[in-house]
């Protein structure tokens, strides 16, 4: 197993993952704006992204079968293959960053949900529809809400 090649392909999955954190950081400041276009951009940017990490993990994992390890033996592989305890360093960094990106990854959906709601109740309040916590409990007879008293504010 060529130690060279293993550590080089880690630091370059590294560096992947640290420009999808900070494509991560851009998609959720265009999402706290609403900047349909720098969104369009982050999500090229990040499908790229994901394709390359995609394709330099499968070397990894095709490097480690090659030597006889699994994809859950990762740190064994690494292990075995440096005695100093570099790559091991580096594939902890790699995970590391990885588990950034996740947690990054989730908050964004989070913006999305919320944004999404938002959109839902002033849908619903121009509609004239019931929007929020009562819209959907039930009244005296088991059922939930089908008309309202209001009126819509407009109509397209």
């Amino acid at each position: 197993m060529d130690f060279q090649h293993v550590h080089t392909l880690l630091r370059a999955e590294l560096d992947s993952v640290r420009q999808l954190a900070t494509c991560l950081e851009q998609e959720q400041q265009a999402l706290a704006t609403l900047d349909g276009p720098a969104l369009e951009a982050v999500a090229a940017s990040k499908q790229r992204l994901l394709l390359r990490m995609e394709r330099q993990a499968g070397e990894r994992t095709r490097l480690a079968k090659e030597a006889g390890y699994g994809t859950d033996s990762m740190e064994a592989f690494m292990a075995a293959a440096d005695h100093q305890g570099q790559l091991t360093a580096s594939w902890r960094e790699l995970l590391k960053a990885l588990h950034t990106c996740q947690h990054q990854n989730r908050v964004n959906g989070g913006v999305i949900v919320l944004g999404r709601e938002r959109l839902q109740t002033a849908l619903g309040l121009l509609r004239g529809q019931q929007t929020g916590p009562r819209s959907t409990t039930y009244q005296a007879n088991g059922r939930t809400p089908t008309s309202l008293d209001h009126r819509a504010l407009g109509t397209a």
